[in-house]
């Protein structure tokens, strides 16, 4: 936070209590408390660097109206010159006015008198535009009223009257004065104030935060004020001491909420700040500088007509000193609160981070406004903790911080005080890191080291945490732990592997005002092409050459996709009959080279036996050549067909009482099965174990095997036995 600096309002226009902003146009309001008999709107530009005072509307505005605690402003319409002002005052009366230019003040265009209020005197304005109504409260010693006006005619819509037991005390002012809207959800929330002169000493009433509805609080509200009923307000009590329950804590008093509240509405929380919190059993010593410390709380208000239960979700204790908190503000694209200061010398501004609700609160910056000129300060006499009259704002400096505005969009928050004459400080707010160097995209080969590096500047010191998303720039990062580099400008990653190929990095920067993240950086990989390959192919022979193989297969690489696959022999080469190994490789951009292989082997067919020996009838049972051997039986047993070899033949023999039999068969003939079968009559054959048993497999070449099987049966003990192979094509 900073101070970018302040502006002086009119004399008279003392004691701003209320503020209103106007983005669109870029002008803020900020009316006065005092200033009898005759109140102001004081009207500031906001759009250079420091704010600037266009106008303190008095002489518009009737004489005997003053106390202008109620300032609201519609921005609802698209015409800039219909964000009418609606002014609530001390006296009763609302006035609606117009928003004002650069070189004419704002003018009162019409005056409300309200009637079902009683013509009580306003202390707080709100408005929810989404409904079209303004609500204003006023105070009694009894009873705290909300009046209700109707935006488009500018009507009384009527007052509810919170129940007599929210009140303080007959002749105080009732505990009940500030407030905010949920104009997501439509509620009135309202927390206690001071409720005597010294804010908080022997404070008979326990803190509280209150709920009105506004759907159904004003549904019989006109004319005559109204009590609430059960449905239309609910309490949430804060002095117990037991977690969840209250921000009570056993030795110390009930703090005091004056106008710090502020409602989360998107989480679903309220902040409410207190004035005070003595953390002693005694009465307060107003006299001892610094006397008492603030808290923050964070109380779940739920989207319902009633609390949740256990709705204290934290409580934040603020450091000793650190009190009187005033007018809050959310921050909520950064998740960050900010209250001001009232009785203090100087004036503070604290920033909290409250994030979205699910983790501790924190205090992340303080900013020291300027102090006055008065030596000793604060001012002899004068004890911190206590307004005094005549606070000149020259003597005293920035004090008083009682009304406030907050423009998110510049990042800028100010301050109404209730100085003599008024101020408005500007407070320039989430000064956040500024990124001046992005990381940039790395590559590297798997095992190689590479750098990511990035630089932030700004007004407050940072720290800087990298971290990593393993789904590239559109996933969820992460913390890098673990990598002593990992906070500082420069990341080191050493030994990269393959599976870190496609992972980004961005890095941090944090400091008091919040955190910026850089754009994201890839990192590149490069590892070997994985190959996909056929299984080993085996198929029959098409003719004496062998047969035309096809085949295909794939190489990917993580950087380059899909790469070129170069096979030797390529696909569609002509294989020989036998086993041949097919090499494969793929080279990716980055030098890498992945090798691999498969078998195809071609199996010897009745196809290579018919074009081998030029047989015109490829029949296998037919015996062309009238030799007595069928085709099937030369291919079978490796005959010439046109002139066989019978020694090839199967040959049978009576070997120990047992027929056997021997028989040569081709191991590469995927086309042929042999199956010695044997029988008792030639027409019932039987094969497998427990007919036949193989005796021995004898290697003739690399391509023939010879094979002797005899039969399980004795020939001698049965009256007839036959063997045979059966050749099956």
């Amino acid at each position: 936070m900073v101070n970018a600096g302040e502006v002086l309002l009119h004399t008279g226009a003392d004691a701003s209590y209320s503020a209103a902003i106007d983005t669109t146009t870029g002008y803020g309001y900020f009316g006065t408390s005092g200033a009898d008999p005759v109140g102001y709107v004081s009207m500031i530009d906001l759009h250079g660097s420091t704010p600037t005072l266009v106008s303190s509307a008095s002489e518009n505005i009737a004489s005997g109206v003053f106390g202008m605690l109620g300032v609201i402003i519609d921005t609802s319409d698209a015409d800039p010159a219909k964000h009418y002002l609606y002014v609530g005052t001390a006296t009763g009366q609302i006035l609606k006015m117009s928003p004002g230019t650069a070189s004419t003040p704002p003018q009162v265009l019409a005056t409300l008198s309200p009637t079902s209020n009683g013509k009580a005197g306003v202390i707080h304005g709100l408005m929810d535009t989404s409904q079209g109504y303004a609500y204003f409260l006023s105070g009694g010693t009894t009873y705290v009223r909300v009046l209700r006006v109707n935006l488009s005619n500018f009507t009384d819509a009527g007052t509810v009257q919170i129940p007599i037991g929210e009140s303080a005390s007959a002749g105080q002012i009732n505990s009940l004065r500030y407030g905010a809207i949920d104009a997501t959800n439509h509620y009135l929330y309202l927390t206690t104030s001071a409720v005597t002169a010294t804010h908080g000493v022997d404070n008979p009433d326990s803190p509280e935060i209150c709920k009105i509805n506004l759907q159904t609080a004003f549904k019989s509200a006109t004319g005559a004020s109204n009590p609430v009923n059960g449905t239309d307000y609910s309490v949430c009590d804060l002095s117990s001491t037991v977690a969840g329950a209250g921000i009570g804590r056993v030795g110390f008093n009930n703090p005091v909420i004056d106008e710090g509240i502020v409602i989360d509405a998107v989480h679903g929380y309220a902040y409410i700040a207190s004035y005070n919190c003595d953390n002693s059993n005694s009465n307060l010593n107003l006299h001892t500088w610094p006397y008492n410390q603030s808290i923050v709380a964070r109380i779940a208000v739920g989207t319902g007509p009633t609390f949740p239960p256990n709705p204290v979700a934290s409580v934040l204790t603020m450091q000793v000193g650190e009190r009187d908190m005033t007018c809050g503000f959310l921050d909520a694209a950064n998740g960050n609160i900010y209250f001001g200061t009232d009785n203090t010398y100087p004036a503070h501004v604290y920033m909290i981070h409250v994030g979205d609700g699910t983790q501790p609160m924190a205090e992340v910056g303080r900013l020291d406004l300027n102090p006055g000129t008065a030596n000793p300060y604060p001012p002899t006499g004068y004890v911190d903790g206590i307004t005094h009259p005549n606070s000149d704002a020259m003597q005293w400096g920035e004090i008083y911080l009682r009304s406030g505005i907050i423009d998110p969009t510049n990042n800028r928050l100010y301050f109404g005080t209730d100085s003599v004459p008024g101020q408005v400080i500007q407070v320039n707010i989430n000064q956040l890191p500024f990124v001046t160097a992005n990381p940039v995209n790395q590559k590297g080969i798997s095992g190689a080291t590479v750098n990511f590096i990035a630089a932030a500047t700004g007004s407050l010191a940072a720290t800087v945490q990298w971290q990593v998303s393993t789904t590239g720039v559109a996933g969820t990062f992460s913390n890098i732990i673990g990598n002593p580099t990992a906070a500082t400008e420069t990341l080191t990653l050493s030994n990269i592997t393959p599976a870190q190929n496609g992972y980004a990095y961005q890095a941090v920067f944090t400091n008091s005002a919040g955190s910026t993240t850089t754009a994201a950086a890839t990192l590149t990989v490069y590892s070997l092409p994985v190959l996909t390959l056929p299984a080993n192919i085996t198929v029959p022979a098409t003719s004496k050459n062998g047969a035309v193989v096809t085949y295909s297969g794939t190489a990917n690489d993580v950087v380059d996709g899909a790469l070129t696959l170069v096979c030797t022999p390529p696909s569609g080469t002509t294989f020989a009959i036998g086993a041949t190994t097919v090499t494969n490789s793929a080279t990716d951009s980055g030098g890498l080279t992945s090798t691999g292989s498969f078998i195809v082997t071609v199996q010897r067919s009745f196809a290579w036996f018919q074009d081998q020996y030029g047989l015109i009838n490829a029949d296998p049972t037919a015996d062309p050549n009238h030799t007595g051997v069928c085709n099937l039986a030369a291919y079978a047993f490796g005959m010439n067909p046109s002139a066989p070899d019978r020694s090839q033949l199967p040959n049978v023999m009576l070997q120990n009482g047992f027929l056997q039999i021997s028989y040569p068969r081709w191991l590469d003939a995927g086309d042929l099965s042999y199956v010695v079968e044997v029988s008792g009559d030639l027409q019932n054959w039987n094969f497998g174990p427990g007919y036949t048993q193989q005796i021995s497999v004898t290697p003739i070449d690399s391509t023939r095997e010879q094979i002797v099987e005899r039969d399980l049966i004795p020939a001698n003990g049965a009256s007839h036995r036959f063997i045979h192979v059966k050749i099956t094509h």
